[in-house]
């Protein structure tokens, strides 16, 4: 039984020694590291560490974005028991600077200049180490450690060997630092049992073998990627690191039979493919449209009799029955249908077997249509305080619209707003407990002790249960919005400054699964019509007055001051709609007794309005 990451590493560059572990560009052209020498260059890189003064316990800001070095640094770093605490170069100054202070990292890792430029800024008092050479005022560099570690190898071998046996399941590994309802980043702390008992169980579900190859996009500091990595390195799988940038060329290149996405990018495909058939003309777009309807009219019957569809009660006999009969009747088109779309599927190299999408919940028609092109689309459901799966679809039994079941060896409950178990198709808060539950928030008792009760962990999330078992996520209870691209976002700092403008009683951030956020802006009445007189605007009533132009253009001017334009946010925080509500929010309504926006409550009476702002292109 593997004990930590580092053995599973360790056991793998046995069992495939001379295969492909990772491949990234050098020279613009892909170069493989296989397991063997990934693993000999992960020991080397530990010999240099020691000479370094690096030491179990330890803990490293980690800045960098996805490189081959990354991933060494991160198994060398679990081979001396160091704990990394990772963040991309994205990251803004004053929530880096948290970071490093309130994790207590006493070394930080810059990737290239351009990261210096930012974090230099700060006043780190503890040593640097740079992954390129270019980096001014560094105590330590890649190469260098490198070289130091071949140099004292054979001195440092028996520690080595000593150190990786030595750490414990128990021991950290990371420190992920995510979005709160406080403002602060919360420092989610990670054991080698929680990341073990994720990717072991997460396997029971989901088939990966080291004949598979997969692209890699997403953030690797993020817990969902930086899980499916693991997930391949234990199953002996060939990773390719390429970016948003170059992926649509380096899919054809790669030919991956594995993609690993955020919602977002299923649906700049589907957008891409919707675009294209727009240009289509005459016989040829009807006869798309057509076989692309009836083909989904024989999808959704197949949904129904193998029970793939979403079902709260036992699935109806008879209905089944009337499914199988009809069905054969759409068989002709839907076998057309798998030479139509063959095309669309191509572009992804032509022999993908699964797309695994985590980090936001599908979009129905998004999900719909890439298992009816013939692409299966795994969904998984997780935070990072699970390590970060808690379920998972079944490849062989896809339930369109579910996150599927909770993985194996682990306990998942929907509790209703009563505290009592909630039946299957009644609405609560998904809760977990088990081996991939996190050791708590990283020096943070009550932040803590708020999510984490006799083990079980509450998520926050609103969620349902079918009748046969799977999840369906419904959205947030908690604040936390988290956009179709994996952005986690806390709603409370943009609020507070889009309600900086005296002409804003209140306002409430929305976008969850959504590409962009999006706003309810509730005006001050008292203000606004001090406004209507000062610029001597006509009106019939006060709805109409919030509802003209120069109210509506005056407070978008405000937003883009107070937010749009403010350096303190990134591209993925800024407002781009809003819909002014004339009616105030009231205390045991929209407001609690302390005056905090009662968001579900919110989202539920303006479903419509919100519903129609994210329809808008």
């Amino acid at each position: 039984m593997l004990k930590n990451l580092f053995q599973m590493l360790e056991n793998s560059a046995v069992k495939y020694k001379d295969k492909a572990v990772f491949s990234s560009k050098v020279n613009e052209k892909y170069a493989d590291i296989s397991y063997g020498d990934f693993y000999k260059k992960v020991k080397i890189l530990i010999s240099g560490l020691i000479e370094a003064g690096i030491k179990k316990g330890d803990k490293i800001f980690l800045f960098s974005d996805n490189r081959l070095e990354w991933i060494l640094l991160d198994f060398a770093f679990q081979g001396l028991g160091a704990v990394t605490v990772p963040r991309g170069t994205d990251t803004g100054l004053s929530e880096a600077e948290f970071i490093i202070n309130h994790s207590g990292s006493n070394y930080l890792v810059i990737e290239n200049t351009k990261a210096e430029e930012k974090i230099n800024k700060l006043k780190f008092k503890g040593k640097k180490i740079a992954i390129e050479n270019g980096v001014k005022e560094c105590s330590f560099y890649f190469d260098m450690i490198m070289k130091s570690g071949k140099e004292n190898f054979e001195k440092n071998r028996k520690r080595i060997e000593n150190l990786s046996y030595s750490i414990n399941e128990s021991d950290l590994v990371t420190i992920i630092y995510t979005s709160g309802t406080t403002g602060n980043p919360k420092g989610v702390m990670l054991s080698h049992q929680n990341f073990l008992h994720d990717i072991t169980n997460a396997l029971l579900t989901l088939p990966v073998s080291d004949k598979d190859v997969t692209i890699s996009v997403l953030p690797i500091w993020h817990i969902f990627e930086r899980t499916v990595e693991y997930v391949m390195i234990y199953s002996g799988a060939n990773v390719y690191y390429s970016s948003i940038k170059t992926f649509v060329n380096d899919v054809k290149i790669i030919k991956p039979t594995m993609v690993i996405v955020v919602p977002r990018i299923l649906e700049a495909f589907y957008d891409k493919v919707q675009l294209n058939i727009s240009k289509m003309k005459g016989f040829k777009k009807g006869l798309f449209n057509f076989v692309y309807n009836m083909s989904m009219i024989y999808f959704s019957l197949g949904n129904y009799i193998k029970k793939t569809k979403i079902f709260y009660k036992r699935a109806n006999f008879l209905v089944i029955l009337a499914c199988s009969i009809v069905k054969p009747l759409f068989l002709s088109v839907y076998a057309l249908s798998r030479i139509l779309f063959k095309s669309i599927k191509n572009v992804l190299g032509g022999k993908v077997r699964l797309v695994i999408s985590g980090g936001g919940s599908l979009p129905i028609h998004i999900d719909k249509f890439f298992n009816l092109i013939g692409l299966c689309l795994v969904d998984g459901y997780g935070l990072t305080e699970t390590s970060p799966i808690i379920a998972l679809r079944d490849p062989c039994h896809p339930v369109i619209g579910t996150s599927g079941a909770p993985i194996k060896n682990i306990e998942v409950k929907i509790i209703s707003p009563d505290g009592n178990h909630a039946p299957a198709g009644q609405k609560g808060e998904l809760i977990v407990k088990g081996g991939i539950v996190m050791q708590g928030y990283y020096s943070n008792k009550a932040a803590t002790d708020k999510v984490l009760t006799n083990g079980w962990f509450h998520t926050g999330d609103l969620a349902v249960k079918t009748y046969y078992g799977e999840v369906k996520i419904l959205g947030r209870i908690k604040d936390t919005i988290v956009l179709s691209g994996g952005e986690n976002i806390e709603p409370e700092k943009i609020e507070t400054y889009i309600n900086r403008s005296e002409l804003v009683e209140n306002s409430v951030v929305i976008g969850q699964n959504q590409k962009r956020l999006k706003a309810l802006v509730v005006p001050n009445r008292e203000k606004i019509i001090d406004m209507a007189a000062d610029k001597k605007i006509s009106y019939s009533d006060y709805e109409s007055l919030i509802n003209s132009d120069k109210i509506y253009d005056q407070i978008r001017k405000e937003i883009n001051e107070n937010v749009n334009s403010n350096p303190e946010f990134k591209s993925f925080e800024k407002i781009f709609e809003f819909t002014l509500i004339p009616d105030a929010f009231k205390i045991g309504e929209e407001l609690t007794q302390s005056l905090k926006l009662k968001r579900y409550v919110i989202y539920e009476k303006y479903k419509k309005i919100i519903d129609e702002m994210f329809k808008k292109k």
